[in-house]
């Protein structure tokens, strides 16, 4: 097992860095485990159509770790760009995330 408590499958490919393969690399992953993004959408309280976005890296960083979950892949591996190795966000996400929200407040006020 990893530190991260996920289990790597020997010989497994890693997913790609181009967003839309990686996220047919999910669906495929996701396939070999009896899932589909249908039901990952049910267990989150989510669309499809919101998991799907969250698969190309877009979106909700709350999915993208259940996604991750589903294909028993750390988040650190399936999204690199959002998440460090130990699974934990990257600065430069929330910061932007913090940023994004005070515009709004601000905007509000």
């Amino acid at each position: 097992m990893s530190p991260t408590g996920i289990s790597a499958v020997p010989n497994d490919p890693p997913p790609p860095g181009n967003r839309g393969a990686r996220r047919a690399w999910i669906r495929y992953r996701l396939a070999q485990r009896g899932q589909t993004f249908v039901g990952v959408a049910e267990a989150e309280g989510v669309t499809q159509p919101t998991v799907s976005r969250a698969a190309l890296g877009l979106g909700s960083r709350h999915l993208m770790r259940a996604i991750a979950r589903a294909c028993d892949v750390a988040p650190g591996i399936l999204f690199p760009e959002h998440f460090d190795a130990s699974g934990a966000m990257r600065r430069k996400a929330q910061r932007m995330r913090r940023e994004r929200a005070a515009s709004t407040n601000e905007a509000w006020a």
